[in-house]
């Protein structure tokens, strides 16, 4: 019987020609990580186009400082743009935020000046405006321009609209007693207002300079003007002259305000003058019904308190008359009153508050607003607004989204009126009677001037004057009769002593009967004589 024998064979091995790949292959992720751990972020740029860039070569620009380059471009899909790729340099991830801003370099000659001369002979660039605001991003919208007011500049940006851009483009000067303090950022057309739309930023700390009453006007060329004095020619700047340029002041007859914030609007006037002319920026509107002809009143008339100005015609709603269905409607007339005027702050609190005095006034105090006349020889009329007490009570009201104010006749209506009815009333004053109780009246005095006439022709009245005369030379000699030393003053000084005399007896009498009243029929007893007597 054959024993099991055991046969031992020795363990399979792993060749270590099996461990090169592996190690191959950790090493090549080691290299491929630190390749792009060592590069720095990659960003997608998108331009209107890529004129004067190169994959490979365009540089990347912080500052002038070499920060990137690009790597590739590419069309967008819609064919309306292409999309730069750039990377940029390690360490760089710091630059990029959400307002970091690109664009491209290159040698420009407009109104405002030359620029980019250095890429003449280098190339174009794209320069990276380092953001300070939120978190970076990969993608970007590269500027077609350089920003004229970078991120972070201290200054206030406004909007301003006017009819008219005239020569004011990109990047004019915003002027402020000559001295630029700003620019021009964007000109473009708003369609909703249908009007121009310029963005302008004023640098700090002329930023201040901006406040609510101020007023902006297109100082772009020269201003010719004529008067008294001659020819006067005004000019900001050469630079508004070529290129031109908006100026900003507060007008001599203004407030000044609160500085404004941010985003604010202002009007664009076409000149100084115009600004001047309307230096206050707001206003209330109310609209007037005047059932009276117009002939005279035209737009900017001034609207007068009392003599003094407090508002301006601004437009007549001639449109109105067209959508009337009778004859008799009154033509309303639109008006604005500025609380500047009254001495109050140009801002929207006045308005209200204006608002809210002249509601209560035509309430209580008989607020009225008429049309008189301001020249004679031309028959200007302007709008005068006055209390009317004896008028009756009227409220504000409303025409087409604006307040209305009450009005009465005036000027040479309100004269016609007048003498109108002054004369129904003199129709109506029984006249013929008048006259004729005048007449009789007139015939009664000349009647009696007749008889005081004759009667002053008589011989009585004639001779009374001798009369009258021999009256007072009698009344003087009986005064000469009764002086202190006549004969008569003697007499009655005698007489008067006897009655005080007989007077004294009399009351002597009186005094006895008084006493005993039987004195009269009996002997009166006489008393007797005391006699001495010695004391016990």
């Amino acid at each position: 019987m054959t024993e099991p024998t055991a046969t031992v064979s020795a363990a399979r091995r792993i060749s270590p020609i099996w461990f090169m790949p592996l190690l191959v292959i950790l090493i090549g992720g080691w290299v491929t990580t630190h390749y792009y751990l060592s590069q720095g972020p990659l960003v997608e740029i998108a331009f209107a186009t890529a004129e004067g860039l190169e994959a490979g070569r365009t540089r990347v620009r912080a500052l002038s400082v070499d920060v990137g380059v690009v790597k590739d471009i590419q069309l967008t899909d819609d064919l309306q743009g292409v999309n730069v790729s750039v990377q940029l340099n390690p360490g760089t991830d710091r630059l990029l935020h959400a307002d970091t801003q690109f664009w491209v370099v290159r040698p420009r000659l407009n109104a405002s000046g030359v620029s980019g001369l250095g890429t003449l002979l280098s190339g174009p660039y794209i320069e990276l405006y380092p953001g300070s605001d939120g978190k970076g991003e990969r993608r970007y919208t590269g500027l077609d321009d350089a920003p004229h007011t970078p991120p972070g500049v201290a200054g206030v940006r406004v909007e301003l609209f006017g009819t008219h851009a005239s020569s004011v483009s990109v990047g004019a000067p915003i002027l402020h007693r000559g001295l630029q303090v700003g620019q021009v950022e964007s000109v473009d057309l708003d369609m909703a207002r249908s009007q121009i739309r310029i963005s302008a930023f004023i640098d700090a700390p002329f930023d201040q300079l901006v406040t609510e009453g101020t007023r902006f006007w297109n100082a772009s060329g020269i201003s010719l003007r004529t008067g008294a004095e001659g020819v006067q020619v005004d000019a900001e700047s050469l630079t508004a002259v070529l290129s031109g340029g908006i100026a900003f002041a507060v007008p001599s007859q203004g407030t000044k305000g609160e500085p404004v914030e941010a985003g604010s609007r202002f009007e664009l006037f076409a000149s100084q003058q115009a600004a001047e002319s309307d230096p206050y920026r707001f206003a209330k509107r109310y609209v007037l019904q005047f059932e009276q002809s117009l002939r005279g009143l035209d737009e900017g008339a001034p609207v007068e308190y009392r003599g003094i100005r407090v508002g301006t015609v601004e437009r007549i709603l001639r449109e109105e008359l067209a959508k009337a269905h009778t004859s008799a409607i009154a033509v309303p007339v639109v008006i604005r009153l500025e609380p500047g005027r009254f001495g109050m702050p140009d801002n929207a609190e006045s308005v209200e508050l204006l608002s809210e005095r002249i509601e209560d006034t035509v309430a209580t105090m008989g607020l009225r607003a008429s049309l008189q006349t301001g020249n004679l020889i031309t028959g200007g009329l302007f709008v005068a607004i006055d209390h009317h007490p004896d008028q009756q009570t009227a409220h504000i009201g409303e025409f087409n989204g604006l307040s209305t104010l009450p009005t009465i006749s005036g000027g040479i209506e309100r004269l016609g009126q007048q003498l109108s009815t002054l004369l129904s009333k003199l129709n109506a004053l029984p006249l013929e009677q008048t006259t004729e109780e005048l007449n009789s009246t007139l015939a009664s005095a000349r009647h009696t001037l007749q008889s005081i006439e004759q009667l002053s022709r008589s011989e009585a009245v004639t001779a009374l004057p001798e009369q009258l005369a021999e009256t007072l030379e009698s009344a003087r000699t009986l005064l000469d009769s009764l002086g202190q030393d006549s004969a008569l003053q003697q007499e009655a000084e005698r007489n008067l002593r006897t009655l005080d005399s007989t007077l004294r007896k009399a009351n002597n009498l009186l005094d006895g009967l008084q006493a005993q009243p039987s004195s009269l029929l009996f002997p009166t007893q006489q008393a007797p004589d005391p006699e001495p007597r010695t004391p016990q």
